[in-house]
């Protein structure tokens, strides 16, 4: 009886001991010992569960804590594949942690002075090797020479920050697993190709009258990074945030801006979806609807791709879309303040076809904008025609600043504010925003029509069409 009872304990010790060492199926982000922070400061984590599309809650979990005792701590659960995340501290010039990746089991603990991070626990390389990245890419900001015969000298010292990078990420095989590797290898080459069409789209707006010298400088580069990678063979190819971003963003510049065409979704659409197969298609065209949601989206499309898209997650990024922005959805019921604290709510303008013109003080764009909209405000007094903007500005005396000097808005329009919540704001998450001036047309039943040409390329007429469109109805 003695021998099965101290067999009894023995079992029962060994099962204890494997469920105390099961294999945790999350990740701890932690800081400690961090002087830049203070207690009672907020910490701020996004956590994105397949890709960062930003501000969509379909791909993102946000949380927050409190310091105390100068530490503080997070808890996420990645998938199978390691998982972006970023961090922000308080203050303007904080040590944010953008876009870093972590796997199940990771322990990440932060410690710093004078905003240099340093980092420990399970997981730290990788918050380290990107750390390194981050800096040999900023080392290269200085030797940028921004005048436009140079472009291409630019472009080239881009890839050599490329190089210089992927060499750094060769030294860390054998010590961060190999999928992250690959994942990061990816995200160095679709960051400088976005980095590249940014930079030459500025300059192509900026300066139209010598889009000849631009072209003619661009000429002189040629791309033997990216195009020659043969990166999207890779199975880690769907899991790069950047890469996809990348290839997209490197269709605009080299089969668009460079050939004097202008960007037309339909015809990237195809492309993208001729040229790429499996989950890296469904990856690749969500991002793309996505991207353009504000722009050339259309119900054709959207329910093309929804034959192929079958992956849950991206599947469900163009649901949205089709029930949020695309042409026939239901609009938003906002319900917001006017600078007199009167409310009005979207249900109020039934009847009418309705201009939400979203803003922020600042936007150069959107100052740009006002004057064309002011003049069609005048056009349409009297008629079935309500133009409401609607700003997202942090502080309530800057957003009333802004309305009586009327550079961004006329008094014609009916004037909202997001109450200081920003880009938080419900109405700007149900809709994604994502950059400004954004209009959002809908007509008279409440539902959002077709997307329009930005008045800033045909000083308004798309727009105009729309309106008399729909104030037919």
């Amino acid at each position: 009886m003695k021998h099965i009872l101290i067999f009894i304990a023995l079992l029962l010790t060994i099962q204890s001991s494997t469920f105390a060492y099961k294999k945790p199926n999350y990740a701890v982000i932690s800081g400690r010992n961090l002087n830049f922070l203070k207690d009672g400061d907020t910490i701020k984590l996004v956590f994105y569960k397949f890709g960062e599309f930003d501000m969509n809650n379909l791909s993102e979990t946000r949380q927050q804590v409190v310091v105390k005792h100068s530490s503080f701590k997070f808890f996420v659960q990645p998938g199978q594949s390691p998982n972006y995340f970023t961090l922000y501290f308080p203050g303007m010039n904080a040590p944010n942690l953008y876009s870093n990746l972590i796997s199940i089991g990771d322990n990440v603990v932060i410690t710093g002075y004078k905003g240099q991070l340093n980092f420990a626990g399970k997981g730290s390389l990788t918050c380290k090797l990107l750390q390194s990245l981050t800096e040999i890419d900023h080392s290269y900001n200085y030797k940028y020479n921004w005048k436009i015969a140079n472009m291409h000298i630019n472009c080239a010292l881009m890839d050599s920050s490329v190089f210089k990078q992927l060499s750094i990420l060769e030294k860390y095989q054998g010590k961060v697993p190999a999928n992250i590797l690959a994942i990061i290898r990816g995200d160095i080459l679709g960051k400088q190709e976005s980095f590249k069409y940014a930079m030459v789209k500025h300059y192509y707006r900026a300066y139209p009258d010598s889009t000849a010298d631009l072209l003619l400088s661009m000429s002189h580069y040629r791309n033997e990074i990216f195009s020659q990678s043969g990166y999207n063979q890779n199975e880690y190819a769907s899991k790069s945030n950047f890469y996809t971003i990348g290839l997209i963003d490197s269709y605009r510049l080299d089969s668009c801006l460079l050939k004097g065409q202008s960007f037309a979704l339909a015809k990237a659409y195809k492309y993208f979806k001729t040229k790429y197969a499996g989950e890296f298609r469904e990856r690749i065209v969500s991002f793309l609807l996505y991207e353009e949601k504000e722009n050339q989206l259309n119900n054709d499309i959207i329910t093309n791709a929804l034959g192929f898209v079958h992956n849950r997650n991206y599947r469900n990024v163009i649901l949205k879309l089709k029930n949020t922005y695309s042409e026939g959805a239901y609009a938003y019921n906002f319900l917001l303040k006017d600078s007199l604290n009167n409310l009005h709510k979207m249900s109020d303008f039934k009847g009418k076809v309705v201009i939400l013109d979203f803003w922020y003080t600042g936007c150069g764009a959107c100052r740009k904008l006002s004057p064309i909209l002011t003049s069609l405000e005048k056009e349409y007094i009297g008629k079935d025609v309500a133009f409401i903007n609607i700003s997202i500005d942090n502080h309530k005396k800057l957003w009333i600043s802004s309305l009586r000097q009327n550079t961004y808005t006329s008094p014609l329009s009916t004037s909202l504010y997001t109450d200081g919540k920003m880009m938080d704001h419900p109405i700007i998450r149900y809709y994604n925003i994502l950059s400004f001036p954004t209009l959002i047309v809908i007509n008279k039943v409440g539902r959002i029509t077709r997307n329009t040409i930005s008045p800033l390329d045909d000083n308004g007429n798309d727009l105009r069409n729309l309106i008399n469109d729909q104030l037919r109805f």
